[in-house]
């Protein structure tokens, strides 16, 4: 019972974080279309895709740093795998260097309520918890 009490405050905390980067209209960076159109049905707009063919890595990361607007934090919201960590890092890194801070408080939501990717977090907002059914 208590696990599922945890679980939807939570979820509430994760839906009022999303709430409040609605709010601000926040850049929030993605690795892939899958995971903005994730977003996108949870109401965000803002999104900016890391990867797009044909376009190294590093000129994607200049790019989303030249959209950021003047002391904008940016939302790294990369995935938790292997590969979306050496992406947080890279971008994080960048950010630091070009004198641009990130929130990555959603991200330590999402990690703590066991969510690896993004693309899954809609499905994860909605899923209702079995009922408690111990007497």
């Amino acid at each position: 019972m208590l696990n599922k009490i945890l679980l939807n405050e939570n979820k509430e905390a994760i839906l009022l974080e999303l709430d409040n980067l609605k709010k601000y209209d926040s850049m929030i960076v993605v690795e892939g279309e899958h995971d903005k159109q994730a977003l996108n049905d949870l109401g965000i707009e803002r999104i900016f895709i890391l990867n797009k063919t044909g376009v190294s890595l590093f000129n994607r990361i200049d790019d989303m740093i030249n959209q950021l607007r003047p002391k904008e934090h940016c939302v790294i919201l990369t995935d938790m795998d292997k590969k979306g960590k050496t992406y947080y890092k890279m971008i994080k890194k960048e950010l630091q260097n070009h004198g641009k801070k990130s929130n990555s408080r959603i991200r330590e939501m999402l990690i703590r309520s066991g969510v690896s990717h993004i693309e899954s977090l809609a499905k994860y907002l909605e899923d209702k918890e079995p009922e408690d059914r111990s007497i």
